[in-house]
Order: C-alpha cells, then structure tokens, then sequence
C-alpha cells in the first residue's frame, strides 16, 4: 500500500548550487550494496545498528511537495547566478518506492548572469518548464544580453538564446549590428 502525503510550503528565498556538469561523480553505496560487505562484518551486532532496517511506511510513501518560489531565489553554477521564481505552484513528487523525483511547472526568470565564452550576459527573461517525467531535465528558454562598446562607434548588443532541454541546450547568438 503506497502512502500519499501532501503539503504546500512556501520559498521565501535561497541559493540552489546546481553541480558542474564534467565534474566527476562520486558514487555512494547502499546497504545492500555487495561493496559493504567487502568492508563491515555485519554478522557483529554493533555494525547492524550501522544500517537500520527502512521502515515500510517510509518505504512506500509518495510525498507531493506544492512550492510557491517568490524573487530571491538564485540557481548558482561556475557559469550562471540566475534568480529564479514561479508565478503559480511547483509541484514536486517524491516517490519512495520507485526512487523517483518528478517536476511539474515553471519557473521563470527576469535577471541574473550567464557566462558565455568569457562574456558576462546579463539574463532579460527566461523560464524552465518541468513536465511532470521523472527525470529533471526542463525545457529553456532563456534571453541574455552583452554589450560590446566600440571606441569610435555605437555599442552593439549581443544577444544569446538558450533552448532545447538542461541535458542537451541548443545555443544561439545574435546582435543589433547591421552588416
């Protein structure tokens, strides 16, 4: 029997440092993870306390988060510091049994930073879109700008478009300049 709780919280600011995407990745083992036995013996009573059996109501529960993010809230990595907000509810389901997060939503953003090619672009508006798979891994569609300043001519600004999905962006520059 599946347990479903449900709550509605409220983000009133933060910082979400997501990981860099290259960096290296650790792995962390499980109890039942042949790995442990290579390392604890746990036929001794003391190292069985090590590992507490999971209890069943935790085990099967579904937990449905509803999350209201107001303005300062900034997404931080190497590359961006971007505010990030929502204008109606996050939804966020947290299922045990199948160890499973899933997303339904948007967030949306109006300012921040993303660095590009060694550029410093100011964001202008952007959101993700979360469409409730479990999997995070939200549809972009981001506006940044960086203006080029030219000692005998007018700045240009250039423009950079982030689409596609956080696993595979689809990046587009362009400017103001005429040809």
């Amino acid at each position: 029997n599946k347990v479903v709780a449900q709550v509605y919280v409220g983000v009133m600011e933060g910082v979400l440092y997501i990981p860099e995407l290259m960096a290296p990745t650790k792995t962390v083992i499980g109890p039942g993870d042949p790995g442990v036995y290579q390392v604890v013996d746990t036929t001794l009573a003391r190292n069985r306390e090590l590992f507490p059996s999971e209890s069943p109501l935790i085990a099967n529960m579904v937990l449905k988060i509803g999350a209201f993010v107001e303005r300062d809230f900034f997404v931080r990595s190497r590359e961006m510091n971007v505010e990030v907000y929502s204008d109606d509810i996050l939804m966020v389901t947290l299922d045990q049994a199948n160890n499973q997060i899933v997303l339904d939503g948007i967030l949306v953003s109006d300012r921040g930073e993303y660095r590009f090619q060694g550029r410093r672009f100011q964001v202008k508006r952007g959101s993700a879109t979360f469409v409730n798979i479990p999997e995070i891994n939200p549809t972009l569609q981001v506006t940044a700008e960086y203006d080029v300043q030219f000692p005998s001519r007018e700045a240009i600004t250039i423009s950079i478009q982030i689409g596609g999905t956080l696993e595979e962006p689809k990046i587009t520059l362009a400017s103001d300049a005429q040809p």
